[in-house]
C-alpha cells in the first residue's frame, strides 16, 4: 500500500494558522501561510510460506495492491529464501 495524505504540520496551532473552537480544529482566516502537509505512507507486508518441491506459483492479486499516487506496478523483488538473493519478477 502506498498512500499520499495531508496532516498538520508542526507549530500550525502554535503559529495561528488554526485554531480550536467547540471541538473541532479550523482553519484560520486570511492565514499567511498553510498549516498542512503531505506525506507519503508507504507499507508491505512479508509472506513467509515453506513450500515442499521445486515448482511455486506466486499470485499477487491487484486487490492487495493499493495507492493513490499514480504509481504503476510493473515488477517486484523477491527473495525465495533459496540462497540467490533478492531478484526482480
Amino acid at each position: 500500500m502506498a498512500t499520499r495524505f495531508d496532516m498538520m504540520r508542526k507549530g500550525g496551532v502554535d503559529a495561528n494558522l488554526v485554531y480550536w473552537q467547540d471541538g473541532q480544529c479550523l482553519d484560520t482566516p486570511n492565514r499567511k501561510e498553510n498549516p498542512y502537509r503531505q506525506d507519503t505512507c508507504f507499507v508491505r507486508a512479508p509472506v513467509h510460506q515453506v513450500v515442499q518441491g521445486l515448482e511455486v506459483t506466486l499470485v499477487l492479486p491487484d486487490i492487495l495492491l493499493f495507492n493513490n499516487l499514480g504509481w504503476t506496478v510493473d515488477s517486484f523483488k523477491i527473495d525465495v529464501d533459496d540462497g540467490l538473493g533478492w531478484r526482480w519478477v
